[in-house]
């Protein structure tokens, strides 16, 4: 079972063939985490990230899943304003400490320019990489296993 984005900042239950079991998700009011089977997923449920908001975010992560590194998919469906310093910290060696790889999944054109724009300029210091289909962003992080 998993957590799928209805694209609306909801999200419903969907039981995969051999899916393993699911650990309750963890958030506060700009991040939402679960981990599905390797793979750590994030829902940015804020449709405006500042600086404030990625420190918070980036604390909820280290507080809960500090233990060794993930693979890290991040879905920004629903955002649609990042400031420069929240991307700029989101990118840094502290924001991406225990993080493999990160994939980032876009649904909306906006969503999709936020997310090229900060993967061109920002450069994180781990492999990173947009996706519109969250398969090929699980399967890409795989890679990186």
């Amino acid at each position: 079972m998993f957590w799928k984005s209805t694209g609306t900042g909801r999200f419903s239950k969907r039981r995969g063939v051999n899916s393993p079991p699911m650990q309750t998700p963890i958030e506060n009011d700009y991040l939402r985490l679960w981990l599905e089977e390797d793979i750590l997923c994030a829902y940015f449920k804020q449709e405006n990230l500042d600086i404030t908001a990625a420190r918070k975010a980036v604390q909820l992560r280290m507080d809960h899943f500090n233990d060794r590194s993930y693979l890290f998919l991040i879905d920004i469906s629903m955002t649609k304003h990042m400031t420069d310093e929240a991307k700029q910290f989101l990118a840094s060696s502290q924001a991406t400490r225990y993080i493999w790889a990160g994939a980032f999944l876009g649904m909306s054109y906006i969503s999709c320019v936020i997310g090229n724009l900060f993967l061109y300029v920002f450069k994180p210091t781990i492999p990173s990489k947009l996706f519109t289909d969250r398969e090929e962003a699980r399967l890409w992080l795989l890679q990186h296993k």
